[in-house]
């Protein structure tokens, strides 16, 4: 038996949209690679892993604007970021991506014990449908006025100036980000997280972490308190993890 001490340092995953600047590696990849070298110099065992997060719209919307499938415009970026941070000498153990066979099988691993454990639900949620391309617009094909600031970018989940999550259906003036035109409401069925069933082990759990500093508690138990609310994890999409 080793005792080492060990440790696992992660990185926020980049998206794969674009190619990744200053405030990239300033804002995720640095600080988490001071910390890995950090407890390498103190002797730990350290495991500093990160990826390209390939999933989602805007891998989608990205690839549409590059006219070209989505798996070879991940794979050309993916190639991209990698080469990046070995230039910024970010000292990953493994610098992954979101398509790896390992990352499908391992989600819907976990999807399946949240599921089984009851805290996934089927509901029908009230969708933007475009009527021109033929599609429910999952969160980042829908865009408009965010109605708490004003923001006339906001997407389908989060407005990105104020922060604030929102429904599709909130969006003032809302138009479909590929052809622009006006979508209409039509009924979708999803999986849904039941927050709500995990606010009071969460609260709980946060209440206790005395090491976190005091506004960030503050600001997770806030939002706890206001009141969490089932959330839907599926979206009607051809790139991703399929569920089981």
């Amino acid at each position: 038996m080793t005792t080492t001490p060990r440790a696992l340092v992660t990185a926020a995953l980049p998206y794969i949209n674009n190619v990744p600047h200053v405030g990239h590696i300033v804002g995720s990849h640095l600080p988490a690679d001071i910390l890995a070298r950090y407890l390498r110099a103190r002797g730990h065992d350290v495991l500093f892993v990160g990826g390209s997060d390939e999933s989602g719209t805007t891998s989608e919307i990205a690839a549409r604007k590059a006219g070209l499938p989505v798996a070879e415009f991940c794979s050309r970026l993916h190639e991209v970021h990698r080469r990046i941070y070995a230039w910024f000498r970010i000292s990953y153990d493994i610098y992954s991506r979101t398509s790896e066979p390992i990352h499908h099988e391992t989600t819907r691993a976990f999807f399946a014990a949240v599921y089984e454990n009851g805290y996934v639900v089927p509901d029908t949620v009230e969708q933007l449908y475009c009527e021109n391309d033929r599609l429910f617009l999952a969160d980042r094909y829908v865009e408009g006025t965010c109605p708490h600031c004003g923001y006339e970018h906001a997407h389908g989940d989060q407005c990105e100036r104020c922060g604030k999550l929102l429904e599709q259906k909130e969006l003032i003036d809302p138009r479909c980000t590929i052809c622009g035109g006006r979508p209409v409401l039509r009924t979708s069925r999803h999986l849904f997280l039941r927050l709500d069933a995990l606010a009071p082990r969460l609260e709980q759990w946060i209440e206790n972490a005395t090491h976190w500093r005091p506004q960030v508690r503050a600001e997770a138990l806030g939002k706890i308190r206001a009141g969490l609310h089932k959330r839907a994890i599926t979206r009607d999409l051809d790139w991703g993890v399929r569920v089981p």
